[in-house]
């Protein structure tokens, strides 16, 4: 069962989990009446690490973005990866301040120290999008929605110059 929800790289919850657990998320949510968030984090210019560095430097900056990304985190929220580069951040309770200052922090953490990988170390940033439902308009949310929310928010804070936050409430 752990490696079924669990992705093998970084040990964190793999793009299968994450769906069911932001469903119940979303679920626990409109049932509490309280807000909803999301975070999709994209690792900049990557196929550049792994040009120059090589696929395990690639690697190495994955897991430990991971294990940042998990480090930051509030208890009760939950991170995985989307896929290839990417994470997906689950903030239940979060409002769009709270939202939008995990998101920060989750940057922030990741661009403070270089990572140090077997091709020496490398200095990244990542990109964020956020995406909130609030209370008000829980009954008409969506995961889906919210999700393709979060991802062009993460196209705009690329397109603004990357290693950014940007997002929106619904």
């Amino acid at each position: 069962e752990a490696l079924a929800l669990h992705d093998g790289l970084t040990g964190l919850l793999n793009r299968r989990a994450l769906l069911d657990r932001g469903g119940t998320a979303l679920a626990t949510a409109r049932r509490q009446r309280a807000p909803f968030a999301l975070a999709l984090i994209d690792i900049d210019h990557f196929k550049g690490i792994n040009d120059t560095r090589g696929h395990l430097a690639g690697d190495e900056v994955i897991h430990e973005v991971g294990r940042r990304l998990a480090a930051s985190l509030r208890d009760g929220d939950d991170v995985g990866r989307w896929g290839g580069e990417e994470f997906l951040a689950l903030l239940p309770n979060a409002d769009a301040a709270t939202a939008l200052a995990a998101a920060e922090r989750l940057r922030g953490e990741v661009e403070r120290t270089a990572i140090d990988t077997s091709a020496g170390a490398v200095r990244v940033t990542v990109s964020v999008g956020v995406a909130v439902v609030t209370a008000a308009r829980l009954i008409d949310a969506d995961l889906d929605a919210l999700l393709r929310d979060a991802d062009a928010a993460l196209y705009r804070a690329k397109a603004a110059g990357r290693n950014r936050v940007d997002g929106a409430a619904a």
